[in-house]
């Protein structure tokens, strides 16, 4: 039955395809490159060499070799399933964390953005890269022929330049991750002018990759180029509605979280951008919406996706962030507001992480009104440090 299928879909894709002129190049057959050969020859050799946590890149690789043997013969009936499938293998490659690799969560620190979960070896990450390329090769490949797909290539490869970046920015190879991250970017801008200008479709996902490319762009100290993107992201993630925390949609409440954590991200990053550029009371500014998205996120977030402790101490991160540039504005009565909130929310959290950020919470406030000259003060709430329970939490 399958055989009858595959011959009757090529037949169709014949039928429909027009006759090619004496001034074309003949295609290149999809995903019958050297390169991929080769790609998957080096995953078998990996694999085979790695303890990995599941057999679930075992598995990945024996599809993907022998959805190439069946693209040869039916490239477009299998194509976008090789492509997928080669995707998924990359990712495993470096995300499925070995045996005996220590997965403890970290308590406190902000949100590491677009990060695999653990450190990979050299030989994976630049198998990754590879094998993501080779995905998105395939995908172009499939473009003449994509009026015969239900679903849009364009958002396939938008996604897999996403991934691309990530690794590559892994790799700390800036410049190739910063040209996927702008191509992505085009591809999703292409997008949004399809629907009409609309950021329905595509505005989460520009969005994010807006403020994925401005934070490449600080890395590779290109400031004033990441100030613009980043605070085009959030200006996206305005237009979207994601500042107001409000979704009516069936599941609206998770994704609606998940874009505000977006619109945190940008804004710590644009935080930590106009720092690096000495504009201290733009970077209060930002901070400032920083803050008041993560609180909304804590509330939008009760019983949702997100690890609410985490954001929890998250949150008093921000605010003893925020509360330090308020300060060096001489804002000092603003940066005992933000500390109280900080305390308050510390000594809600048990454990090491919120007795940690209770003192250092304490301490700041103890500097804080050093800094503002009331010195009796900060000796009354530099105790308070040494009277924190540090086991009990």
């Amino acid at each position: 039955m399958n055989r009858l299928l595959n011959a009757v879909t090529d037949w169709f894709y014949d039928e429909e395809s027009e006759e090619p002129t004496q001034q074309q190049q003949p295609e290149e057959p999809i995903g019958q490159n050297e390169r991929l050969t080769n790609a998957l020859h080096e995953a078998h050799l990996l694999i085979s060499s790695t303890r990995y946590a599941n057999s679930e890149p075992s598995q990945l690789l024996k599809r993907a070799q022998e959805l190439q043997k069946r693209a040869a013969v039916h490239p477009h009936w299998n194509g976008t399933k090789l492509a997928a499938t080669v995707h998924d293998l990359a990712a495993s490659l470096c995300e499925t964390p070995v045996q005996g690799h220590d997965q403890e969560e970290k308590p406190t620190g902000f949100i590491q953005q677009n990060q695999p979960t653990h450190s990979p070896s050299t030989p994976a990450l630049t198998l990754t890269i590879t094998l993501l390329q080779e995905t998105i090769t395939i995908y172009h490949q499939l473009i003449p022929h994509k009026r015969f797909y239900n679903f849009s290539l364009d958002t396939r490869i938008a996604a897999t330049l996403r991934s691309l970046s990530i690794f590559l920015t892994k790799a700390k190879r800036l410049t190739e991750a910063i040209h996927a991250r702008q191509s992505q970017i085009a591809q999703l801008r292409a997008g949004v002018q399809t629907d009409g200008g609309s950021l329905k479709f595509c505005g989460a996902d520009l969005a994010e990759a807006l403020g994925g490319l401005g934070r490449l762009y600080r890395m590779d100290g290109r400031c004033d180029e990441a100030v613009g993107t980043l605070k085009e992201a959030v200006g996206v993630y305005g237009e979207l509605g994601v500042a107001s925390g409000a979704d009516k949609g069936k599941g609206g409440g998770s994704r609606r979280a998940k874009e505000m954590l977006g619109l945190v991200l940008c804004c710590i990053e644009l935080v930590a951008t106009l720092l690096q550029l000495g504009k201290q009371h733009e970077a209060l500014v930002s901070g400032s919406e920083a803050v008041e998205a993560y609180r909304r996120l804590v509330v939008l977030n009760q019983g949702g996706p997100l690890n609410a402790r985490n954001l929890a101490l998250q949150l008093a991160d921000t605010l003893g962030l925020v509360a330090g540039i308020a300060n060096s504005c001489l804002r000092h009565t603003t940066a005992l507001g933000l500390l109280g909130e900080a305390v308050a929310i510390a000594r809600g959290v048990k454990g090491e992480g919120g007795v940690g950020s209770l003192a250092k919470g304490l301490c700041d406030v103890a500097y804080t009104y050093h800094r503002s000259g009331r010195h009796l003060n900060a000796l009354e709430a530099t105790p308070w440090n040494y009277n924190c329970n540090w086991r009990k939490g």
